[in-house]
């Protein structure tokens, strides 16, 4: 029996095997994989077409006294925020439900690489900076606390502490782990840090 045989008749031997596929638009397909090739039956069910993650992240990073940040879902309860003393919510590009208790201030920004944060640093830290001085406390938030309201925590440190990109993420990283900036914020971080080390030397 020749190879291409052999491999033929190793194909005919294979068992069927069936596959759940789900498309990003949330469709639900069975695909059956057969010796003579693929078969796609499409579902009833539909879903969501990314993985939903149902626990609250109640992690809250604690850079100074008087600020703290993370996800919406702290924004989201007010036993949390109550518990923490926070006066002032600082939503970066999410809205939250409001609560009597608190002060709140939008901006809007988006979570892609070519969204430009600088255009709302200065907005970010007028508003934070008027927090420090009047003696209350701030939570930054944006969706899953992340990307974008780690970026504006960041870069507030190293205006405010007057350090460096590296050490101002080491320091915002220590008090919550799982921040990861978009590769176009980290850029624009880094870019942040030449401009203030450049007015320095002015």
């Amino acid at each position: 029996m020749s190879f291409l045989d052999q491999l033929k008749s190793k194909k005919n031997s294979l068992l069927s095997v069936e596959t759940k596929v789900t498309t990003e638009s949330g469709l639900v397909f069975k695909e059956i994989k057969l010796a003579d090739g693929f078969k796609r039956q499409c579902l009833s069910e539909r879903t969501y077409g990314y993985i939903v993650d149902s626990n609250p992240d109640l992690n809250a990073g604690h850079v100074f006294e008087f600020l703290y940040f993370g996800s919406q879902d702290i924004a989201c309860d007010p036993n949390i925020l109550h518990a923490l003393q926070i006066t002032d919510v600082l939503s970066i590009g999410v809205t939250v439900p409001k609560y009597n208790n608190c002060m709140y201030k939008f901006i809007e920004a988006y979570d892609v690489p070519s969204f430009n944060m600088n255009n709302i640093f200065n907005d970010c830290f007028l508003y934070i900076e008027n927090i420090r001085l009047t003696g209350r406390r701030i939570f930054i938030h944006c969706n899953a606390g992340i990307s974008r309201s780690p970026t504006i925590v960041i870069a507030y440190v190293m205006k405010h502490l007057k350090i460096n990109f590296e050490h101002a993420f080491k320091l915002v990283k220590e008090t919550r782990s799982t921040i990861k900036p978009n590769a176009g914020f980290l850029s624009q971080l880094k870019a942040y840090d030449e401009c203030l080390n450049n007015k320095l030397y002015l």
